[in-house]
């Protein structure tokens, strides 16, 4: 948005300067960013030691769920992680316990400082199971892919295979797809990450690149969606990392969303980290117009 100026020079015959004030309220908003003019639901720094609470932020923290003891997920310093050992049916999940609605204005959920890291534990060769996302879904409690798929976005790595059904090995297609109530997903981008990678295990010592740390945005309205991938590059993309609903085939459902991660791994098993999560309402512009009016209005008034 441009920025707008008033001059000094202005001097309307208006009662009480109503006018100026007016003028000076649209110059101000003008020169402000949606993130600045947004409201927080959600700002979590995972600096408190346990991933449920959140008492150096805003909200109140993040439900979690692990299945099988080749789970755990750990709040430490400034980062929560979710550890998966090598076998299969080791699964790991959070959700924030705050969510925001969606359809009035843009809802943003940022998901800061995703980085990824080999488990100690290595990796084998039987199986193939590859689910990491994060994202947004209608719900917030933990739970776990092999109870269902929840309705939502998803941002899949290194792989498409939530979005397929597929049970199968890492390919390097990283994706993001919307899964309808109904239980139809769509994919709206798929992408190589340029450095990210890990889905060669012919050559996995040799090619695999943990370094990218990487920050995701992804911006939601009633019409539309903005994916926006920061700390890599990519190639290959098919689809679009933003569009509106309409040109995606899309219905959003979505009436409320809660910021999530689960990971799922194996060939190899992974640990996913994350720095910080931010869940931001921002309104659309004519409503803050007509709020910051508003309140113009009644203090005259007073």
């Amino acid at each position: 948005m441009a920025n707008c100026f008033v001059s000094n020079e202005f001097n309307f015959n208006v009662e009480d300067g109503k006018m100026k004030s007016v003028l000076v309220i649209a110059a101000v908003m003008g020169m402000l960013s949606p993130a600045v003019l947004g409201v927080t639901i959600v700002d979590d720094h995972f600096d408190d030691g346990n991933v449920g609470t959140n008492t150096n932020g805003i909200g109140t923290g993040f439900n979690a769920g692990t299945w099988s003891d080749g789970s755990a997920i750990v709040e430490s310093g400034t980062i929560v992680t979710l550890q998966n050992s090598q076998v299969a049916w080791a699964r790991a999940a959070i959700t924030s316990k705050e969510g925001a609605a969606i359809g009035s204005g843009i809802t943003r959920f940022e998901f800061r400082g995703v980085s990824f890291l080999q488990s100690p534990d290595g990796w084998d060769w039987g199986g193939g199971t590859d689910r990491l996302a994060i994202g947004v879904k209608n719900t917030d409690a933990a739970t776990e892919y092999d109870a269902g798929l929840w309705p939502g976005f998803y941002i899949q790595f290194e792989s498409d295979s939530m979005a397929t059904g597929q049970n199968s090995q890492f390919n390097g297609i990283s994706t993001l797809f919307y899964r309808s109530v109904s239980g139809v997903n769509t994919k709206l981008a798929t992408w190589n990450f340029d450095t990210l990678n890990w889905d060669d295990w012919a050559n996995f010592a040799a090619t695999a690149n943990f370094s990218p740390v990487l920050n995701l945005i992804l911006d939601i309205s009633s019409t539309s969606y903005s994916l926006t991938i920061e700390g890599d590059t990519i190639t290959l993309l098919s689809g679009s990392l933003a569009d509106t609903f309409e040109s995606s085939g899309v219905i959003n459902e979505l009436t409320t969303g809660h910021a999530f991660a689960y990971a799922q791994t194996e060939n190899p098993s992974l640990y996913t980290s994350i720095d910080q999560i931010v869940i931001t309402s921002i309104p659309e512009p004519a409503t803050l117009v007509f709020l910051g009016l508003g309140g113009l209005l009644l203090r005259r008034k007073k």
